[in-house]
């Protein structure tokens, strides 16, 4: 796998793309969360950026090719593969520039499911 990260860095990138068919996005992720954490990779950096990217964002927006329960179960898992390589013994840099942020979300999920 190493010797073809480029060109998984780049299919994955793609399928992560707001108009890919949330299933698609899933299988993505699972895939870029499985390839982290067996450390199958020369850096972490772009890969936990890929997986990281939308906890940036203050709000939570569903895409609008889509309906909104796809994108919030989406963007669920993408939350739960983040705390699956945070709860790992993966110890990276690249994970620390988005503990705040991924923080933030994990307390408003928290929030948000206790309410319901």
């Amino acid at each position: 796998l190493l010797q073809f990260e480029a060109q998984f860095t780049t299919c994955v990138r793609h399928n992560l793309r707001p108009q890919a068919n949330p299933a698609v996005v899933c299988l993505s992720l699972e895939l870029l969360r499985d390839v982290v954490l067996a450390r199958a990779c020369n850096s972490t950096q772009r890969l936990m950026a890929l997986l990281m990217q939308p906890f940036s964002n203050p709000t939570f927006e569903p895409d609008q090719q889509f309906c909104e329960s796809s994108s919030t179960k989406v963007f669920l898992y993408r939350l739960r593969c983040a705390c699956e390589v945070l709860d790992s013994d993966l110890q990276d840099e690249a994970m620390s520039g988005h503990l705040r942020d991924l923080a933030r979300w994990i307390e408003s999920a928290l929030r948000d499911t206790a309410v319901l």
